[in-house]
């Protein structure tokens, strides 16, 4: 299952986006998250299988963000814990995003 709107689609996490996962995910953008970024490809991969497993499972759900018009990937959100009684969500985008949004911020106030 896709979402798609004008200025994002979020696909269902798989090893298509590990490349870009493992580049993105730096110290900076998951200072306070769980995981830590992967010294090698090889952990995110193993992350990616996992997350994949969790959807099986149905107890998690995990999308890459990418822009709709450039296809371009900029982070990854889910839906965690589903079989619990307090799901949790998560987000994180690559940082040159979070300049984006944060001046996009600024201008709105």
């Amino acid at each position: 299952m896709q979402l798609i709107t004008n200025r994002l689609t979020l696909i269902p996490i798989s090893q298509q986006y590990k490349e870009q996962v493992f580049q993105s995910c730096t110290h900076e953008v998951t200072t306070y998250m769980i995981p830590t970024p992967a010294k090698h490809i090889e952990e995110t991969k193993f992350v990616i299988a996992m997350m994949m497993k969790q959807r099986e499972n149905r107890t998690d759900n995990v999308f890459a963000i990418t822009l709709s018009k450039a296809n371009e990937f900029i982070g990854l959100v889910g839906v965690h814990h589903l079989n619990k009684e307090a799901p949790e969500l998560g987000v994180w985008t690559k940082k040159q995003v979070m300049a984006i949004i944060m001046e996009e911020k600024r201008l709105v106030e």
